[in-house]
């Protein structure tokens, strides 16, 4: 890998400050009770899945590791990374196949390229999500897919939203959103654009499960039955689901 410029102190100090946030967004999601939000992480492991390539994996950012769990079986090594250190340990006792470091996307410097790179609800947190996507596509071996799962600003719920008054617009940060660090919500093309300024190629995209409320709100669905039509319907209308994914390759 070529050798990196020295960075600016300008830089420096913009990457403590990404530290400072993510050491406070970790702590909320470590201290919170996810509900719903699990059936959504399955639902995207499940709409993701098929796209899986190769023996060697990446993941970035896996926070609470509800997404390492089904991961692990996936990989013959499973890597990584998240700037939280108790998180990248909590990876590592889940299966010996996991190499766990503690580092920024900005500053991780692998050792080893990868097959599939997966980067679930990643871009909506770090500042510039061109940087990121560039040096992730760098990490990939020559035929090697990127993975990125991201929330819809388009979404059913994030429109009956505006219907109802409580957002201005669709992409308008709620108070979650930016209690747990997010930066952006996406429009398809918003996250297509992102892809096309690193000069990677889509190869396939879709949007996971059409959620009508909020998640607290489905929790009020017993139903599983229900729970697995909108998920289905959902592959109907990607661009109302609740995210939006994107295969990429070099």
């Amino acid at each position: 890998m070529a050798k990196r410029e020295p960075r600016t102190m300008a830089e420096d100090e913009l990457l403590e400050k990404e530290r400072q946030t993510l050491a406070q967004v970790s702590g909320w999601y470590k201290n919170t009770e996810w509900g719903f939000y699990t059936k959504i992480v399955w639902y995207s492991y499940v709409s993701i899945k098929p796209f899986f390539h190769g023996k060697k994996c990446l993941e970035m950012g896996p926070a609470d590791g509800e997404m390492t769990k089904f991961l692990l079986h996936d990989f013959d090594k499973l890597v990584v990374v998240d700037a939280a250190e108790e998180y990248v340990k909590a990876a590592e006792k889940l299966s010996e196949n996991i190499n766990g470091y503690t580092s920024l996307f900005e500053e991780f410097e692998p050792k080893e390229k990868f097959d599939t790179i997966i980067m679930s609800h990643v871009l909506e947190h770090v500042n510039d999500p061109q940087l990121v996507l560039n040096r992730a596509k760098q990490w990939l071996n020559k035929d090697g897919r990127i993975i990125m799962v991201v929330p819809n600003a388009d979404s059913l719920h994030r429109r009956l939203g505006v219907k109802l008054g409580m957002l201005e617009r669709e992409n308008q940060l709620n108070d979650q959103d930016i209690e747990i660090g997010h930066r952006r919500v996406y429009t398809r093309e918003e996250l297509d654009q992102d892809i096309r300024s690193t000069g990677l190629a889509t190869i396939a995209k879709g949007g996971i499960f059409l959620k009508l409320l909020s998640n607290t709100q489905m929790l009020t669905f017993k139903d599983e039955s229900l729970i697995e039509g909108m998920f289905e319907l959902g592959k109907d209308f990607p661009q109302y689901c609740s995210e939006i994914y994107a295969v990429c390759a070099r």
